[in-house]
């Protein structure tokens, strides 16, 4: 019995060690990112967007960029109604997810964690659809409602994809949370996201 209560003790290090170093890797990924830099960002006046001849005609009814795409379900609903449609990038940090929409896909332009992406590096016409759905965790109760506060950064993503939209002007924005970004207590930012669409035109 003693061997396997040592092998059962191993394993169990072994995978808290795993689990430590992913969480020194997140941390790390999103050292370079702070809130106070990316707000900043935001209020600076949009870039020029580049004017590329090869973008200057679309083959197809409508352009779309999704971030934290999961399973692009807007592609199939605009498949559903038979509306054609083209993904030009798209980001998803699931590695199974992100393989699958990149063989549905294969055109776009894809990243695992658009923490580190470049906005204003950004090549291509607006998209006429952009879709994302960052982690809900800071803003309800599963991260404790702690909103910019959050130790994981995890808030962050939220206001890369409004940096999406101040670099891209997209035509149609859709996002999607949990519920409880609508609670009084995140409306300043609310207010601020709002804000910052608006004054890009």
């Amino acid at each position: 019995m003693a061997p396997r209560r040592h092998s059962e003790r191993a394993k169990r290090k072994k995978e808290e060690k795993h689990r430590s170093k992913s969480r020194a890797k997140r941390k790390k990924k999103t050292k370079h990112l702070s809130l106070k830099s990316l707000l900043r960002k935001l209020r600076s006046p949009p870039p020029r967007i580049k004017d590329d001849k090869e973008y200057r005609v679309c083959p197809v009814e409508i352009r779309v960029d999704a971030d934290c795409a999961g399973l692009m379900t807007e592609s199939m609903a605009l498949d559903n109604l038979g509306v054609k449609h083209q993904v030009d990038c798209f980001a998803e940090s699931n590695k199974a997810l992100r393989k699958l929409l990149q063989r549905r896909h294969p055109q776009a332009s894809c990243i695992s964690d658009l923490t580190e992406r470049d906005d204003d590096d950004s090549v291509g016409p607006a998209p006429d659809l952009y879709v994302f759905g960052a982690p809900c965790q800071p803003w309800s109760p599963a991260g404790k409602k702690k909103g910019n506060k959050d130790k994981l950064k995890r808030n962050l993503v939220l206001w890369k994809c409004i940096s999406h939209i101040r670099s891209k002007r997209p035509r149609t924005i859709i996002m999607e949370n949990s519920h409880s970004l609508g609670y009084r207590k995140f409306r300043e930012v609310r207010r601020q996201i709002v804000s910052f669409i608006k004054s890009y035109g």
